[in-house]
């Protein structure tokens, strides 16, 4: 019996000392202005306009993706926005896969910024694929 409840009282620790880390771990990723990609897209969206608000040139999105050294770019759509046919965000474009995170599946996160014919940033759309193979 004793030994039962020192077996849970370490599994127990285990866990508290584990949330702990995970717990510091996000603060410190959030103080040096590193995106949650565990985040809602939602909440994604909003960190990525944090950094490139509305406004921002395509030049100064490039640099931020470029000073982001665990993002790559994906593409530069110098005469087409994003989103479908019937909703199209922009007249130029850029794609950057920002992360990815596993949660059961690999979970992939892309980001896409459209601009105006002037180069200035309209909006941003977060895709998080989800790859179960």
């Amino acid at each position: 019996m004793k030994k039962t409840w020192i077996l849970l009282l370490a599994a127990f620790s285990v866990l508290i000392i584990a949330i702990i880390l995970v717990f510091s771990l996000r603060c410190a990723a959030r103080a040096r202005g590193e995106i949650s990609l565990r985040g809602s897209k939602e909440a994604i969206r909003e960190s990525i306009l944090a950094i490139t608000p509305a406004g921002t040139s395509m030049d100064d999105v490039l640099k931020v993706i470029a000073d982001n050294e665990s993002w790559e770019l994906g593409a530069i759509w110098q005469d087409s926005g994003y989103g479908k046919a019937d909703n199209v965000v922009g007249v130029k474009s850029i794609r950057a896969h920002i992360g990815t995170y596993m949660f059961i599946f690999q979970h992939d996160v892309t980001v896409l910024w459209g601009f105006d014919a002037d180069e200035k940033l309209i909006d941003v759309a977060v895709h998080i694929d989800i790859d179960a193979l």
